[in-house]
Formats: structure tokens, sequence, C-alpha cells
């Protein structure tokens, strides 16, 4: 099966960097906001709301990333996913 789909990744590696934990923790929300402007831009300049078809998937603080981008659009998402290997 095939889908029409888009995908945008997002690398944070500067800002979730070693060793220091908690400054990448307190990166999670500004990470988050930014990816939820990228998403209210793209409503815009397509003039479509892709919102509830958005799926934000991340690993470990990728996962905190995904629901602070979720939270700052207003909990309007289609799906979040986050995981965190042991």
């Amino acid at each position: 099966m095939q889908e029409n789909v888009n995908v945008i990744c997002v690398d944070w590696a500067p800002g979730a960097a070693k060793p220091d934990y908690f400054t990448a923790a307190a990166n999670c929300d500004l990470v988050g906001k930014q990816i939820s402007t990228m998403i209210r831009t793209i409503n815009e300049v397509f003039g479509q709301d892709i919102n509830n078809s958005t799926h934000l998937i991340g690993w470990s603080l990728g996962g905190q990333v995904a629901g602070m981008a979720g939270y700052h659009l207003g909990g309007n998402l289609g799906r979040i996913s986050g995981t965190k290997l042991n």
C-alpha cells in the first residue's frame, strides 16, 4: 500500500547535546514551539489545515519535544508517539 505523505525530520542535536541533560530538557519547550510555528506556517502558506493529519514521533527527549509542539498547537494534532529505549 502506498500513501502520499510528507516527512520532516528535525535535527535538534545541538540543543540536546550531552553532558548537560538539564539544558537539553529545558530546550524541549523551545524546539516544540518552533515545530508548532512551522506547522502553522505550512497551514497559512498552503491554505490547508494539516494538524489533524500530522503525526509527530520522538525518541527520549524528542517525545517531550513532540508533546510540547502539541501543547503549543492547543492539543490540535492527529497523533503523537514517544518512546525511550532502555
